[in-house]
């Protein structure tokens, strides 16, 4: 996913969270990996989230951090690291399918729309919504942005 980083007197600059994301784990030590990268566009800051064995020392903690935000200062950019261990990571599931309430919304709709649209109105219920998703999914994704931006700045050209 790409997500804006500033305007210029050009236009502006996108980042690749995906490319950031494997530069911070090119310079990570055996044992850490990076779990998530989030953009801080209001504050101009990356927020790294990164994962470490149980073996891992607290000075190489530090150094990690710091070696990092050096690095990634030098790219313009400000970051902030945030540490788990591996045994937090694992416990962070979440509540299974059957016990989040949206799962048994869509089982009411869909046995509402059965008893008043029957299975020929339902079916077809059911294939838009899964047309539906399956446009905001692609539009979600880089190259979807991509497809977007280019739309956009169409329709930006034939106002102008």
């Amino acid at each position: 996913m790409y997500v804006k980083w500033m305007d210029n007197g050009r236009g502006r600059i996108w980042l690749s969270t995906l490319g950031l994301k494997a530069f911070v784990e090119s310079h990570l030590p055996e044992g850490v990996s990076c779990r998530d990268i989030e953009f801080l566009g209001e504050k101009n800051q990356i927020f790294l989230s990164l994962v470490l064995s149980d073996t891992t020392l607290y000075l190489d903690k530090l150094s990690t951090s710091e070696e990092l935000t050096e690095r990634l200062e030098a790219l313009g950019l400000d970051a902030v690291v945030s540490w788990k261990h591996v045994s937090d990571v694992e416990g962070e599931d979440g509540p299974g399918l059957t016990e989040r309430p949206y799962f048994w919304g869509i089982i009411g709709a869909v046995v509402a729309a059965l008893l008043k649209l029957g299975l020929k109105g339902t079916l077809e219920c059911l294939l838009a919504g899964a047309a539906f998703y399956g446009f905001a999914f692609f539009f979600r994704s880089d190259k979807g942005q991509h497809w977007t931006s280019r739309i956009a700045r169409f329709f930006k050209e034939m106002m102008d």
